[in-house]
């Protein structure tokens, strides 16, 4: 059984992940050394291989914390069932894709990309960990919920589908290090909501 943390040791894990977060999008990741870290936030080389066991542990817990905190702002769509599909999949997507233009989030994928034969061993463990707080649990459950039988039927992979629709430009503001505007997110959304609606189901 786990060892249950203080809020001593709790406040220095998230001490260090704050500053690795901030040293990575700064710096890069290749370019920020587990030294620079410590001596920012007052850990040690102990804290850090206690806690993350290496500095490729330390980046996944810090992309767990972003995973997290962008799951927050979907929570009150979770249970939502008066309002029309329509209007759900325009607000979800509203929150979902400018949480895809977020600097910081533009910024971690660039680093997990330029990492990832470095942690493909760790992902697949990572992804399993994390799944319930994918923005797509949020659609899927919707869909679990309509009336409608092919969307009950079929609503993980449509709710999945859906959310590739969506994302579909993050690939672009990754590699390009570009962001959409407000307009061209509005205009991308309502094209892939009604497609989505008007034929697939």
């Amino acid at each position: 059984m786990a060892k249950k943390l203080t809020q001593k040791a709790i406040a220095r894990q998230n001490k260090i992940k704050a500053v690795a977060l901030e040293c990575f999008l700064e710096k890069g990741y290749e370019d920020t050394s587990l030294n620079e870290i410590i001596k920012k936030s007052g850990g040690s080389f102990s804290s850090i291989y206690t806690y993350f066991e290496s500095k490729e542990g330390l980046l996944l817990e810090v992309l767990s914390d972003e995973i997290k905190r962008h799951f927050d702002f979907f929570k009150n769509l979770e249970n939502d069932t008066a309002t029309d599909l329509r209007d759900f999949l325009l607000h979800f997507s509203q929150i979902f894709l400018k949480k895809f233009n977020d600097y910081t989030t533009i910024a971690l994928a660039r680093i997990i990309h330029s990492q990832i034969y470095n942690l493909q061993g760790m992902m697949k463990e990572w992804f399993k960990v994390n799944q319930d707080f994918f923005a797509d649990t949020i659609v899927i459950k919707r869909f679990k919920r309509e009336k409608n039988p092919y969307l009950k039927e079929n609503a993980e992979q449509l709710g999945t589908l859906f959310c590739t629709l969506i994302k579909a430009p993050f690939e672009s503001c990754v590699f390009g290090n570009t962001t959409m505007s407000e307009q061209e997110q509005q205009k991308h959304i309502e094209f892939c909501v009604d497609f989505f609606l008007k034929k697939l189901v």
